[in-house]
C-alpha cells in the first residue's frame, strides 16, 4: 500500500494528532516539532514533492501511479507532479479564483478525476491508445479575472463546478486539454465562509424510470456546499425564504451537470427546485467521504 498525504496548514495540526481509518487499522499521524510521526509501524512516510502552496486535492492519473495532479487553492493551479518529485514548470490548468479574504475558505476548493472510455477523444488524437480523462474542479471563481480580487471588493462570479477533458497517450504521454464545460453555477455571497469541501466523483448505476430502460453506468459528482455565511433561503430552513438555490446541501449531478433521474428529494409544488439535492440542509460543509460496502 502506498499512502500519499498532501497537507496544507490544517492537516495535520501541530500538537493535535490526526487519525485515519482504512476499514481495518486506525493510524495516527501527528506533527511533533514540525516532523510527521506515524504510530503504525507498517507504514512509512516519504516526501514526494515540495514547493506547493496551499494544496487542497490530489489524484493519480491512470493506473501506474507515476503521475499525480495536485491543486493549489489560492492561485487556482492544477499541477502535474511526476512521481520522482518533479513539478512541471507550467500548470496543466490555471483558473482565476477569489481567495484573498482572510478566511481561507475560497479558492480552488476541490478536484475529482475520472477515466472514461471516449472513442471520439481517441479519434481526435488519431490514436487508439489515448485515454479520455475528466477532471472536475470546484472553485470560487474570480469576478474580475484576477486571483484574489475579492480582497479589492470585487464580487466573486460564483462557486462553480467545471469539467475539463484531458487526453493522454500510452504511459501518460502527450497530456493535453481538449475542452472545458461549466456544469454548476452556484452562489458565492454573502460569504466569504462555508463555500464547500473537496468533491467526489464515481461511476454509479442509475435507473432511468421515465424511459423504462435498465440501469446504466453514469459518472456522478457529489459536491457539498454550506450556507455561505448565513444565506437565507428555504434550503436553510427559512420557511418564507426564497426557494432552494443550490446552497446548504450535498448536490448530486452527472458529468453534464444535470440532476440524476433517481432524484432523492423532490418538492411537489416546485419539482425542479430540488432535483440536484442529495441531502440538506448543511450549514458549514466540513467533510465528505464514502466507503465501499462489500
Amino acid at each position: 500500500m502506498v499512502i500519499v498525504v498532501v497537507s496544507s496548514r490544517s492537516i495535520p495540526v501541530l500538537g493535535r494528532p490526526q487519525q485515519y481509518y482504512d476499514g481495518r487499522h486506525l493510524t495516527q499521524i501527528s506533527l511533533d516539532g514540525g516532523s510527521p510521526q506515524l504510530t503504525d509501524p507498517n507504514l512509512r512516510l516519504e516526501e514526494v514533492a515540495s514547493g506547493l502552496e496551499n494544496p487542497t486535492a490530489m489524484a493519480f492519473l491512470g493506473d501506474s501511479g507515476d503521475d499525480i495532479l495536485v491543486t493549489e487553492r489560492n492561485n487556482g493551479n492544477v499541477n502535474l507532479v511526476i512521481i520522482d518529485g518533479e513539478i512541471q514548470d507550467e500548470p496543466l490548468i490555471d483558473v482565476e479564483v477569489a481567495n484573498n479574504n482572510g478566511t481561507n475558505e475560497r479558492g480552488l476548493l476541490g478536484m475529482a478525476v475520472i477515466d472514461a472510455t471516449d472513442e471520439t477523444a481517441a479519434a481526435a488524437a488519431n490514436s487508439t491508445e489515448t485515454t479520455a480523462t475528466y477532471v472536475f474542479l470546484y472553485i470560487t471563481e474570480s469576478g474580475g479575472g484576477e486571483d484574489g480580487d475579492d480582497d479589492k471588493g470585487v464580487v466573486p462570479t460564483g462557486n462553480r463546478l467545471y469539467r475539463y477533458q484531458l487526453t493522454r497517450g500510452q504511459n501518460n504521454s502527450g497530456i493535453t486539454i481538449m475542452d472545458s464545460q461549466l456544469l454548476l453555477d452556484l452562489p458565492a455571497i454573502p460569504g466569504p465562509r462555508y463555500n464547500g469541501v473537496p468533491i467526489l466523483a464515481t461511476y454509479e448505476n442509475v435507473d432511468n424510470n421515465s424511459n423504462n430502460i435498465a440501469a446504466v453506468a453514469t459518472i456522478t459528482i457529489y459536491l457539498m456546499i454550506g450556507d455561505l455565511d448565513h444565506r437565507k433561503t428555504q434550503a436553510q430552513n427559512f420557511e418564507d425564504g426564497l426557494p432552494p438555490d443550490g446552497t446548504s446541501g450535498i448536490l448530486r449531478v452527472d458529468s453534464e451537470g444535470n440532476p440524476l433521474s433517481d432524484a432523492i428529494l423532490v418538492d411537489e409544488e416546485d419539482p425542479d427546485s430540488m432535483l440536484q439535492y442529495y441531502s440538506m440542509p448543511t450549514a458549514y460543509a466540513t467533510a465528505l467521504a464514502w466507503t465501499l460496502t462489500l
